[in-house]
């Protein structure tokens, strides 16, 4: 599975900004690959529209050569974009933020918030923006409720 990763982590939430006040997340998910594992691990959170809490987790075991078209694409266009930390600026303007993480001791650094966190990051172009949209399509797929899709 050239192009694939032997581990990764990513975490992705809708629903980032909030001012002062916390962020009211509309989505989570968390998406795990232990090192060498021939599954994934995908455990989403949802905020149904108009409710006040997120639902409880739902995690699903996935089997990486089922998804290698979109695991590959995914980690392609990751890599090519700004980094975006959590509790960082909106980069993409999009109320949403990708945590992508390919060395597990780098886990111990997402850490980092607020506009500290954001400093130095250039501005994604147009082009970036489609492709965070991309990325964004791929993870909810495989975290959709009715059952996950490549």
């Amino acid at each position: 599975m050239d192009g694939i990763t032997d581990t990764f982590n990513l975490i992705v939430q809708k629903g980032i900004e909030g001012g002062f006040a916390p962020s009211t997340a509309k989505a989570r998910y968390l998406i795990t690959r232990a090192p060498k594992s021939s599954n994934f691990i995908i455990s989403t959170h949802i905020r149904p529209d108009g409710t006040p809490d997120l639902l409880p987790v739902v995690s699903r075991e996935l089997k990486v050569a089922d998804y290698v078209k979109s695991i590959t694409r995914l980690q392609t266009v990751l890599r090519d974009l700004p980094v975006q930390h959590i509790g960082a600026e909106d980069l993409y303007g999009r109320n949403t933020s990708i945590v992508h993480v390919t060395d597990p001791r780098k886990l111990a650094d997402l850490h980092i918030k607020g506009s500290e966190a954001g400093r130095g990051i250039p501005q994604p172009t147009e082009e970036q923006k489609v492709l965070f949209d991309e990325a964004v399509r791929i993870i909810e797929k495989w975290g959709d409720p009715q059952g996950p899709s490549e």
